[in-house]
């Protein structure tokens, strides 16, 4: 009887089940939401679509770090004497912070954001 009721959890939903609801709530779980037209998006892709849109992402998003280097907000670690440990942990964070609102493959930072809360580091600790 569990294993029954383990596969109904896991078994995909069909196309006539597919709304508004779920693509949302997909979005959520996938990603940090959506917006109700991106949300509508994923209901017109139909489910197995919807849930390939966030799974298959190449491993590096296309433009997003030129344009967060237009932006200024570029990743350079390397040290500067003029620049505080706090100063580069705090660009750091923002660098991140942009991706994670700004990718258009929002699995994939949701994945590095927990696997950095488990294999948490200090950056006082983190030379590189």
């Amino acid at each position: 009887m569990h294993g029954t009721m383990t596969n109904e959890i896991l078994a995909a939903i069909d196309d006539e089940a597919w709304d508004a609801a779920c693509a949302a709530h997909l979005a959520r779980r996938a990603g940090f939401g959506a917006r109700p037209e991106e949300v509508d998006e994923l209901v017109a892709l139909g489910p197995s679509a919807a849930v390939h849109r966030f799974v298959d992402f190449p491993e590096r998003a296309q433009g997003l770090e030129e344009e967060i280097a237009a932006l200024g907000g570029e990743l350079d670690v390397r040290e500067e004497a003029s620049v505080s440990s706090y100063e580069m942990t705090e660009r750091l964070r923002q660098w991140w912070l942009y991706r994670l609102v700004a990718t258009p493959y929002p699995l994939q930072e949701k994945l590095a954001l927990f696997w950095h809360d488990h294999f948490a580091c200090q950056e006082s600790k983190v030379v590189h």
